[in-house]
């Protein structure tokens, strides 16, 4: 959905500026056409590339398209969570758990993952630091 919505949202400014009369040349259509037509593959990889683990004393996570990141995080480093649920992840039952740590770029996060498992994943990675939040049902 989200790779789609770049495609249509450039469709839409080059409609509205066409019919205002802003005198738009007929290549103007070919970004966002191909835009659009591309995006369903750029999704489809990019959710090829999520992936999150637990390896030993390490948490690793893998994510992006164009350009994939694999970062192994020493679980030791973490020193937070965050949960973060766009409108579109509350319907479809995702989340976004980030890990917070004071090295590296501050953050690491675990893109679109069920809310349940995202949250017992957290709380295998640092047992001690979700613990208190943390409930069986």
């Amino acid at each position: 959905t989200r790779a789609v919505v770049g495609g249509l949202v450039t469709c839409g400014v080059v409609a509205v500026t066409h019919a205002a009369g802003g005198g738009v040349p007929a290549g103007a259509w070919a970004v966002p056409l191909v835009v659009s037509l591309a995006a369903p593959a750029y999704a489809l990889d990019a959710y090829r590339s999520l992936g999150h683990g637990l390896a030993g004393g390490y948490l690793v996570v893998r994510r992006g398209s164009l350009v994939r990141r694999t970062v192994a995080l020493r679980r030791t480093g973490i020193i937070g969570w965050n949960v973060r649920r766009t409108l579109f992840q509350r319907r479809l039952g995702l989340t976004t758990v980030v890990a917070t740590t004071a090295a590296g770029r501050g953050s690491y996060p675990v893109v679109d993952v069920d809310t349940g498992a995202g949250l017992r994943f957290a709380g295998e990675a640092v047992p001690d630091l979700l613990a208190p939040f943390l409930t069986d049902g």
